[in-house]
């Protein structure tokens, strides 16, 4: 080590490279302090306005050849005390702190669970006050009556059951009627329903309710069609289209509904070879129109881009949750994909 007597303090022992190296022994009046996990060393020495110097342990080989290995700092045995102290002090005010802000925060939650509590005791006083006050702990879901059917994908395992689905999985919350409580499913949670009815026995029930062919072929498009909003299958709507089509000369009035405009997002309209929009900027331009038909004497209304060849000058209506709900005369209603099989088989 090079010590001369023009320097002062630890840097008469540092070697040329700026450190020491601990290995060949620590000077008398100094001691090695290792690094600790989360704290830096060289903040905490800089702060006290303590000299130190890196303490070099070994060498280790990487990929750059042979480097110099360090753990901590070497600094005179006098201050290590101050070092720890203000270590220890900080970390102490930093669980302080830390306590603090976690007794704020439960504090917030008990208000909020308070608040909600109070809140859901008001909608629901039949209900016992020690289950709201588990659903609020729990962050249960509870859905409001007009929130429920296939319309919003929401519903209890008997109505989706009754839509021809089984439920999967845990639900989606809860349905308070009074002092009783339902589970619901959310329509994600829907699987196919098993069932032994096949396409001819269907065939047979529904002709014996819609009385001719036409009308059972129009009633299951029509209840199909509502299902596709709740469990989709691709080829529910081009099966509907191609009827619509077959169908004008049953077509009593058509009317405009909306102009479906999407922008293109790969250009922006600025590349004349864009590959979704061809540099228009317009990525999908439809127009949806109302289909009012009246089949064997009943009238039926789909939604539709295929255009109609009698187009009124009446706004159609703009259907956004998807219509009315089913009837109880529909219920309980066949699987989806039988529907659709059957539909093929009338249709082919």
């Amino acid at each position: 080590m090079v010590s001369t007597t023009e320097k002062k303090g630890i840097s008469r022992f540092i070697n040329l490279y700026g450190n020491i190296d601990v290995r060949n022994g620590i000077p008398r009046g100094y001691c090695h302090v290792r690094r600790i996990d989360g704290i830096s060393l060289h903040h905490w020495l800089t702060k006290l306005n303590i000299d130190y110097a890196k303490a070099m342990t070994g060498f280790c080989n990487s990929r750059f050849g042979c480097k110099p290995e360090f753990d901590g700092v070497v600094i005179a045995t006098g201050a290590k005390p101050k070092l720890f102290a203000a270590i220890q002090e900080r970390q102490r005010q930093k669980e302080a702190a830390r306590i603090k802000e976690k007794r704020q925060e439960q504090i917030r939650i008990e208000q909020f669970r308070a608040a909600r509590v109070a809140e859901l005791a008001s909608q629901y006083p039949k209900l016992d006050r020690q289950i709201i006050l588990q659903f609020v702990i729990d962050g249960t879901n509870i859905i409001a009556s007009d929130e429920l059917g296939y319309q919003f994908g929401n519903g209890t395992k008997n109505y989706w059951s009754n839509l021809g689905f089984r439920t999967a999985g845990n639900p989606w919350g809860c349905h308070i009627n009074g002092k009783r409580i339902y589970s619901i499913y959310n329509c994600r949670s829907l699987r196919a329903k098993k069932t032994k009815l096949t396409v001819k026995q269907l065939n047979k029930a529904w002709l014996k309710k819609y009385k001719t062919e036409e009308l059972l072929l129009a009633n299951a498009l029509k209840l199909v069609n509502r299902l596709q909003k709740v469990n989709r299958i691709d080829e529910v709507y081009s099966l509907k289209d191609q009827w619509i089509e077959a169908n004008q000369h049953n077509l009593t009035e058509g009317k405009f509904v909306r102009r479906e405009t999407k922008v293109c997002w790969s250009c922006d309209g600025g590349y004349d070879d864009c590959w979704s929009c061809g540099g228009t900027g317009i990525y999908s331009d439809r127009t949806l129109y109302e289909h009012n038909f009246n089949i064997a004497g009943q009238d039926i209304c789909f939604h539709s881009y295929v255009k109609p060849e009698i187009l009124s000058d009446g706004k159609g209506a703009d259907l956004r949750n998807y219509g009315r709900p089913f009837k109880r005369s529909d219920l309980p209603l066949p699987p989806q994909h039988l529907i659709v099989e059957l539909i093929k088989e009338l249709m082919a």
